[in-house]
């Protein structure tokens, strides 16, 4: 009896302990990740907007809001998360109208290479675990075979997805430091750099046509825009200097397989990879990412031709 007495204290004594370090841990990351701010307001808040953008970084970085709101007069969100590719993006749009109930008249879905990708992994899973309570993130962690009962129940276990880059960022949150990518305006995130950053552009690869046709996350994105009469509109964000068909090899039949699709279906879609921003650096922060000047001007050519469209369907 003794020995189980020791036990149990042994056993109770390192829960508790454990759950302390944690907590400590995870104000620091909280802190460092600006509270999460956006993850609250996509995944707790219940705010209606009109339009609402999706995508990787590229929509995340390149698309500003505020200034769509201004020249439509409509309200926006940039749901845009980096690195976000098809399964996270279609958790990300289910978490998000889990709270959201009021949907949007319109949803922009800019496209990259990411989107095009059948990896199905998380860009950076962490984000997610102070948000379990949704069902929808919930449901989305499970079927990636994560522990999620653990992951929700018994906090501390978290520490199994972090490394030292998460150990780093939870001390500088502890200083009182916040990670500038996660200082957000409705979503949106500037670069936190202006001067143009070359990305590697050797052996080009091609991608693989169709992914997107099969691919039960992004049809359910496509099934709940229908159900909800939801106008769909996919973009192309502006890259510098044709960067995509530098580094993808069949890069024009990917957009022209696309291109039939959204035909045939009757969707949208807005190339804005060969404007005349395009070809000034002083406008990128990198060949895939709109510096904040470039972020303006793209913004407003976006938000002008939604004006314009919307004015054509009346």
């Amino acid at each position: 009896m003794q020995y189980i007495l020791r036990i149990v204290f042994v056993f109770f004594t390192t829960f508790i302990v454990a759950s302390l370090v944690y907590a400590l841990f995870n104000i620091g990351q909280a802190a460092y990740r600006n509270n999460y701010k956006k993850h609250k307001e996509m995944f707790v808040d219940s705010t209606k907007y009109d339009v609402l953008l999706v995508g990787s970084s590229r929509a995340y970085k390149n698309i500003d809001p505020i200034i769509c709101d201004s020249i439509t007069e409509l309200s926006f969100y940039n749901a845009g998360v980096a690195g976000a590719k098809f399964y996270e993006i279609s958790m990300i749009f289910s978490a998000y109208f889990n709270t959201h109930r009021v949907v949007p008249k319109y949803i922009v879905y800019n496209l990259d290479e990411l989107n095009f990708s059948t990896d199905k992994n998380f860009f950076n899973p962490t984000l997610y675990f102070d948000f379990l309570d949704n069902p929808e993130i919930y449901k989305g962690f499970k079927y990636k075979k994560y522990p999620v009962w653990l992951y929700k129940y018994i906090p501390f276990t978290r520490a199994l997805e972090y490394n030292d880059d998460l150990r780093n960022n939870a001390l500088k949150g502890l200083l009182g430091h916040v990670n500038l990518e996660d200082i957000t305006v409705k979503g949106y995130s500037k670069m936190t750099h202006d001067n143009f950053k070359k990305l590697a552009t050797n052996n080009p690869r091609p991608i693989k046509l169709g992914t997107y046709k099969n691919n039960t996350f992004f049809n359910s994105i496509i099934t709940f825009c229908k159900k909800n009469n939801i106008k769909l509109i996919f973009v192309i964000s502006p890259v510098y200097d044709s960067y995509y068909k530098k580094s993808i090899s069949n890069y024009d039949e990917v957009v022209d397989d696309f291109q039939t699709f959204t035909d045939n279906n009757n969707y949208s879609f807005w190339r804005f990879d060969t404007i005349p921003v395009c070809y000034s650096k002083k406008y990128f922060a990198d060949d895939t990412h709109l510096n904040k000047n470039g972020t303006d001007v793209f913004s407003s050519i976006l938000a002008k031709k939604i004006k314009e469209f919307i004015k054509l369907r009346k």
